[in-house]
């Protein structure tokens, strides 16, 4: 092949290849520098006109708790439909369900009446039936650990109103590292192959549901009032069979 006929085509080879990477490039930078430029309207949208905290508190505090089946959640469903299509959004549509029995929480009094009088602040827990009028028993600490336990509290339980948690005491000391309760161990890795499987983390978890179930199971056999269960801020909730 005649060399002057070759080392032009080579140079207008290597011109073409240099356009195309350069198109390239530029097409990118065009790309990225308009990803950016949404990037910082979408920011700017959340930093000057988000309506987030508004809507929250509006739920919160207007609305309320929402159980499943209530009042108050078929108000926020129709509420946050309403908003998603101010908001511009199409084919907005609310999927009917049905649930067998719902659920509203009603007021609850109690009170220590010996060997002297003493009030209670309490608060149903969810789901549980309302006793139908004012009862009164004796308190037992049902401190079973095992479902054998259970024998010893026969003849003991029948309209009695049953506690199971330990006392706890009304002034904690300070605990050493103020952050303790918030620190969580890491979950171990994977183990590699040919490893025995990690323990599952939800087996205590799943053990403890269980035992409760076997108790309140047991609660109801017995013929007991309910159970009072220590809630936070030193409140109690109860809880029936």
């Amino acid at each position: 092949m005649n060399l002057r006929r070759v080392v032009p085509f080579v140079f207008a080879a290597v011109l073409v290849l240099a356009a195309v990477r350069t198109g390239s490039a530029r097409a990118a930078e065009e790309e990225a520098r308009a990803v950016a430029s949404e990037d910082a309207q979408i920011l700017g949208e959340i930093r000057d006109h988000s309506q987030a905290v508004d809507n929250l508190e509006y739920l919160s505090d207007e609305i309320g708790p929402r159980l499943t089946g209530s009042p108050q959640l078929k108000q926020a469903n129709d509420w946050t439909a309403a908003k998603f299509r101010e908001y511009g959004l199409t084919n907005v549509k609310l999927e009917p369900w049905t649930i067998a029995r719902s659920w509203s929480r009603g007021t609850a009094r109690a009170r220590i009446v010996s060997p002297t009088e003493h009030s209670l602040t309490i608060a149903s827990a969810g789901w549980s039936p309302g006793t139908n009028g004012m009862v009164r028993g004796p308190v037992v600490y049902f401190d079973a650990k095992t479902k054998e336990d259970f024998e010893k509290f026969r003849g003991k339980l029948k309209g009695a109103i049953v506690i199971y948690q330990e006392p706890e005491s009304l002034s904690p000391p300070e605990p050493e590292n103020p952050s303790a309760g918030l620190l969580r161990p890491m979950q171990p890795p994977p183990p590699v192959k040919g490893q025995p499987p990690v323990p599952s983390p939800f087996a205590a978890f799943q053990e403890v549901e269980s035992g409760s179930r076997d108790r309140d199971d047991e609660l109801v056999r017995r013929q007991a009032h309910g159970r009072l269960q220590h809630g936070r801020g030193n409140s109690w909730k109860r809880k029936s069979g």
